[in-house]
């Protein structure tokens, strides 16, 4: 009976949980693929094969973030953004922090600073298209670098989104 109490308790304090916070991805369509939106607090992987549409959609959700008044940060590994097509996309220029590292390490570090400082309602870390050095990621040293990005995005209760070939 204590046992059957205990998971009473807990099916309850589950209910009682309100909805996660959610930042619209800028597409009726996306949304509803995400159940009304991005999850504030985690990181959504976004993938598909060379000209499907990535940027464009990491675009869009940055311009709907920013249209909801919070600030967006890319960190673009890939170095894939074009400035002109974010513009007609709705990206406020001047109120992008738009990070451009030389490698994936300096990618993770850059996304990892940007949630860490705070204040970021979106983090697109664009890395598709950009060259991993598989053996250096075959053993990590320390914690794996996604799940401390993925606790400092909640932490910071922003959206990541991490736009890969796979």
């Amino acid at each position: 009976l204590a046992g059957m109490r205990a998971e009473s308790a807990r099916l309850v304090s589950a209910a009682a949980q309100p909805a996660p916070a959610r930042l619209s991805a800028g597409s009726p369509a996306l949304d509803a693929l995400t159940g009304g939106g991005l999850v504030r607090g985690r990181i959504v992987e976004l993938s598909g094969p060379r000209s499907s549409g990535r940027m464009s959609a990491a675009s869009t959700m940055a311009a709907a973030a920013q249209a909801a008044g919070e600030l967006v940060a890319i960190v673009d590994v890939a170095d894939a953004l074009d400035p002109r097509s974010a513009a007609r996309a709705g990206v406020v220029l001047p109120r992008l922090l738009w990070v451009r590292p030389k490698c994936l390490l300096d990618g993770l570090r850059a996304a990892d600073w940007v949630l860490d400082a705070g204040g970021f309602g979106l983090v697109v870390l664009y890395v598709a298209g950009a060259a991993v050095d598989e053996r250096r990621w075959a053993r990590p040293r320390g914690e794996a670098p996604w799940i401390r990005l993925g606790r400092r995005a909640e932490r910071a209760r922003a959206e990541m989104v991490v736009v890969g070939d796979r």
